[in-house]
C-alpha cells in the first residue's frame, strides 16, 4: 500500500498520515568514490493497517515501542520454571489450548515473522526487516541485551536475503567480465544495466570488511543459528584466524546466545546445556533394559553446528549449508583465500553450479602485508557485483559488501545515523593522533573505522613511499584554516571561436575545476604564432599535465574520469628570498577530475585551462586525445615535447604512461611531497596521494596522474624555447573579476 491509498481508505487517520511518508523501495549498497553501487529491491508493503504501529504519532513510532512483547503467561512458563523440560512447556499448551490461546497465537506469529519478515512504523515510514533480522532482534542477546533497532543492520541483513536468492547475470559485458551499462540512464544519471534470469543461485555469500565492534561476528553467528535450527540434515561450520579464536566465536557468539532462545525456536538437542565443541540438534539417546542399551525415541533434526581449526582443509569433504570465516583479514597463520576455495566445495555441487550453502567472511582488515589485509583485499576486489564470469559469478563467488563507519557509528532512538556528526567524530579521533605524530595509531584507527573502502586496507606506509604524515598533518590544517580553493568553470567570451578570450567563472556547486590561483587582469590568454602556423603560449611558470579518459571503456570497477593539473613553478621574482612557508609558487593551482559527454569536450577544457594559464600540456600519449585534437585545431605549439636520452627533442609530444613510465610520475609526486606537501593548497591532490597504494592503482586516479605530469613538465622542460613575455604584450582588454589569488 502506498501513501494516497491509505489517505483515501483510512479517512479517520487522515492527520497522522499526512506525518507519514511511502516505504523504501530499494536499498543501494557499495555507495562510495571507489566502487559501483547497486540496488536491492524491497518488498511491497501490505496494507498500512496491518503494519505495526500504524495510527501512532511519528515520534512514538520507534522499535523499543512497537517490539512483539512475550505474554507474561508464556515468560512465566518458559523461563521461571527451571524444572520443567520443552516436552513439558509444549505438553502443557497442547493439553490445555483455551488457556493458552493467547500464548499460541503469539507464538505461531513469531514463527510467521521468522520465515516472512516484519513490518512496521518507524518515525512515519513503513520499515521492512527481513525474517532472521527479526530473530536477531527478538531473541538473539548480545553481551550487551538485546540488540536495539538500527539502519545499518536493516541494510546487512537484506543483502543476506539479496545474496540468498539472487539468480540473475548481467546480459551485456566486456572482455574482462564487467558489465556494459545501456547508453541511457535513469532521469538522476544512475547506469541501467539489462539482466536475465539464469534459474539458479549465483552466490556464496558475503564478503564483508567492516569497522570496529559493531556486533558482524554475533551477526554471522545468528544467522548460523537460524539457518540450522529450522532444517534436517545440514551442518554449519566456524573458522577464524586460530583455533582459540574460532573456540571463542563459538562459545561467546553462538551458544550463549542460544541459551537464551526461547523453547519455540529451540528443537531438541543432544548433550549438555552448555556444549564445549558442538551443537547437536537431535533426539538425545536414552538408556532402557538392564542391560543399559542406547536407544532413542521420535526423529531429530540430525543438524548441527562445530567449529575447525583456521587449515585450508579442516572442512574438507564435508557439506555445509553455513560457513562463517571470522577476521579473515587478520589471518597470517592460513591462506585465506584456499580456505575459501574448500569452502566453495563444501557449499555446492555440480561443480559449484547448484549452491545450497551460504558463507560469510566479516572482519576488520589487518595491516597490508604483516597482518594478512593483502590476501582480504584480494577477495574483496574479486567480488565486485558487476563483474560476472560466464556461469554469472563474480571471480570469488561473493558479493562484497561495504558501509561507511559514518553509517552506524552512533544512531539516533530511531535507529538513523548523523552521518555528518559521525564522520566528524571519526576525523576529530584522526587529527588528535597525527596532532602527537602517531602515524602507526592514525593508520590503525582507519582501518578500524574506514570512511571509504580504500581506507579499509590502508599502510603505515604507502608503496609508494608517500609520507604519509605531511600528508595527513596539512589536510587536518587545510580543514582548520580557511579554505585556499574555488570551485568554477572556464568559460570563452565567445564559444563559437577558440581565440576569443577565456575567463574563470566561480560555480560552487557544478563547477568541473578547483582553483586557488587567479590571474591578474592582462596575464591570461597570451600567445602567438610559430614559424609553423600554429598558436603557442608566450613563456610562463605555469605548467599543465593531462590524464585522458577512455571514452565508453571501463576502467576496472569504474568508468575513467579525466585528469587535468596545472602546476605553478619555482618563480624567483616572487619569491626571492622568500622562507619554503612564505612561497607564493612551486605549487599545484588548478585540478580537474571529470568525464564529459566526449572526447572533444574534454579536450576544449584543456585547451581554455592552457589559455588562461599561458601554458604548455604534457599529455598523456597513450591515449592521444589532446595531442590530436591541439594539432586538428591548430594549437600544437601548446604541446610539451620532452627530449630523449641524447638531449634531442622527441619527435611525438606527451608522455606515455604506461609500462616503467609510471615510477617516474610517482618519483617526481613523491619528491614533490616530500619538498612541498607541508604547503600544497589543494586537498583533492593530498587525498589522492593519501589513498592510491601501488602503481597499479594508477588507472583510478585519473587526476594524480595529471598532476605527476604536470610535475614533470616543469622539472624537464621549463617551457625553455618559447619566446618571452613582456607587461607590453599584455591584452588591453579588462578582465571581467578582480585578481583572487588565494
Amino acid at each position: 500500500m502506498e501513501r494516497r491509498q491509505a489517505y483515501d481508505r483510512y479517512e479517520t487517520k487522515r492527520r497522522l498520515i499526512n506525518l507519514y511518508s511511502d516505504a523504501d523501495q530499494w536499498i543501494k549498497y557499495n555507495d562510495d568514490p571507489d566502487l559501483i553501487p547497486f540496488y536491492a529491491p524491497l518488498p511491497k508493503p501490505p496494507d498500512w493497517n496491518l503494519i505495526a504501529g500504524f495510527g501512532m504519532d511519528p515520534k512514538e513510532q520507534t522499535w523499543k515501542n512497537l517490539r512483539p512483547r512475550m505474554p507474561k503467561k508464556l515468560y512465566v512458563l518458559a523461563y521461571k520454571n527451571k524444572g520443567l523440560t520443552i516436552d513439558d512447556i509444549w505438553n502443557e499448551l497442547e493439553l490445555n489450548p483455551v488457556k493458552w490461546e493467547d500464548e499460541i497465537e503469539y507464538i505461531k506469529r513469531m514463527w510467521y515473522f521468522r520465515l516472512n519478515g516484519f513490518w512496521f512504523f518507524n518515525n512515519g515510514k513503513p520499515t521492512y526487516i527481513t525474517g532472521k533480522h527479526f530473530y536477531y532482534m527478538m531473541f538473539y542477546p548480545l553481551d550487551s541485551g538485546y540488540p536495539k533497532y538500527r539502519d545499518r543492520d536493516r541494510k546487512y541483513w537484506v543483502f543476506i536475503d539479496f545474496c540468498e536468492n539472487h539468480s540473475f547475470d548481467f546480459v551485456k559485458k566486456d572482455k574482462n567480465d564487467w558489465a556494459i551499462p545501456e547508453e541511457d540512464t535513469e532521469p538522476d544519471g544512475t547506469p541501467i544495466y539489462l539482466m536475465k534470469d539464469l534459474g539458479r543461485r549465483v552466490v556464496f555469500g558475503d564478503v564483508y570488511p567492516k569497522m570496529r565492534r559493531e556486533g558482524a561476528t554475533y551477526r554471522a553467528q545468528c544467522n548460523n543459528l537460524e539457518t540450522i535450527s529450522k532444517l534436517k540434515n545440514v551442518w554449519g561450520g566456524i573458522q577464524s584466524r586460530t583455533d582459540e579464536d574460532a573456540r571463542s566465536v563459538f562459545q561467546k557468539k553462538l551458544v550463549r546466545p542460544w541459551k537464551r532462545v526461547p523453547f519455540f525456536f529451540r528443537p531438541y538437542y543432544t548433550g549438555s546445556t552448555n556444549p564445549k565443541n558442538q551443537l547437536e540438534f537431535d533426539i538425545p539417546s536414552l538408556r532402557i533394559g538392564a542391560g543399559g542399551a542406547l536407544a532413542s525415541t521420535g526423529a531429530g533434526l540430525e543438524s548441527g553446528i562445530d567449529f575447525q581449526p583456521g587449515d585450508e582443509g579442516a572442512y574438507d569433504g564435508w557439506k555445509l549449508h553455513f560457513q562463517h570465516d571470522d577476521e579473515v583479514g587478520k589471518n597470517v597463520k592460513n591462506d585465506v583465500w584456499k580456505r575459501h576455495l574448500v569452502g566453495k566445495e563444501c557449499l555446492s555441487q555440480d561443480f559449484g553450479m547448484s549452491i545450497h550453502g551460504y558463507t560469510s567472511k566479516t572482519s576488520t582488515v589487518g595491516e597490508m602485508e604483516k597482518g594478512g589485509g593483502d590476501k582480504f583485499k584480494k577477495m574483496c576486489d574479486m567480488s565486485m557485483y558487476h563483474q560476472r564470469n560466464e556461469i554469472g559469478q563474480t571471480p570469488s563467488g561473493l558479493f562484497l559488501f561495504f558501509m561507511s563507519s559514518i553509517d552506524g557509528l552512533n544512531c539516533d532512538e530511531f535507529g538513523n545515523s548523523d552521518l555528518v556528526d559521525n564522520e566528524r567524530i571519526i576525523k576529530a579521533q584522526r587529527a588528535s593522533l597525527i596532532n602527537n605524530n602517531d602515524v602507526v595509531g592514525w593508520v590503525e584507527k582507519v582501518r578500524q573505522y574506514p570512511i571509504y573502502y580504500r581506507e579499509c586496507f590502508s599502510s603505515s606506509a604507502s608503496d609508494l613511499g608517500f609520507n604519509l604524515y605531511i600528508i595527513e598533518q596539512r589536510l587536518q590544517e587545510l580543514k582548520m584554516n580557511q579554505p585556499h580553493c574555488v570551485r568554477g568553470d572556464f568559460v570563452r567570451e565567445n564559444p563559437l571561436d577558440r581565440l576569443s578570450r577565456v575567463m574563470f567563472v566561480e560555480d560552487p556547486n557544478n563547477g568541473r575545476f578547483v582553483v586557488s590561483k587567479q590571474l591578474k587582469s592582462g596575464q591570461t590568454n597570451r600567445w602567438m604564432k610559430n614559424e609553423f602556423g600554429h598558436y603557442m603560449p608566450l613563456k610562463s611558470k605555469y605548467f599543465a599535465g593531462s590524464d585522458s579518459f577512455r571514452f565508453n571503456q571501463t576502467e576496472g570497477k569504474r568508468m575513467s574520469d579525466g585528469g587535468i593539473v596545472v602546476k605553478y613553478g619555482r618563480d624567483e621574482l616572487v619569491d626571492e628570498g622568500a622562507q619554503m612557508s612564505e612561497m607564493e609558487s612551486d605549487r599545484y593551482v588548478c585540478t580537474y577530475q571529470f568525464r564529459p559527454p566526449t572526447t572533444d569536450e574534454y579536450a576544449e577544457d584543456v585547451l581554455m585551462v592552457c589559455q588562461y594559464y599561458g601554458c604548455q600540456v604534457l599529455a598523456e600519449a597513450n591515449v592521444d586525445v589532446v595531442n590530436k585534437k591541439f594539432e586538428e585545431w591548430g594549437f600544437a605549439g601548446y604541446l610539451v615535447y620532452l627530449k630523449d636520452n641524447t638531449g634531442r627533442f622527441r619527435k611525438t609530444p606527451g608522455f606515455n604512461t604506461v609500462g616503467g613510465k609510471k615510477d617516474e610520475i610517482f618519483n617526481a609526486l613523491r619528491d614533490y611531497i616530500q619538498r612541498r606537501g607541508n604547503y600544497e593548497r589543494h586537498p583533492e591532490i593530498l587525498e589522492d596521494c593519501k589513498s592510491i597504494q601501488n602503481i597499479d592503482q594508477m588507472k583510478n586516479f585519473d587526476r594524480l596522474t595529471a598532476a605527476g605530469l604536470a610535475e614533470i613538465a616543469y622539472m624537464e622542460c621549463s617551457n625553455e624555447y618559447l619566446p618571452e613575455s613582456h607587461e607590453e604584450e599584455e591584452e588591453g582588454i579588462e578582465m571581467m573579476f578582480q585578481e583572487r589569488d588565494f
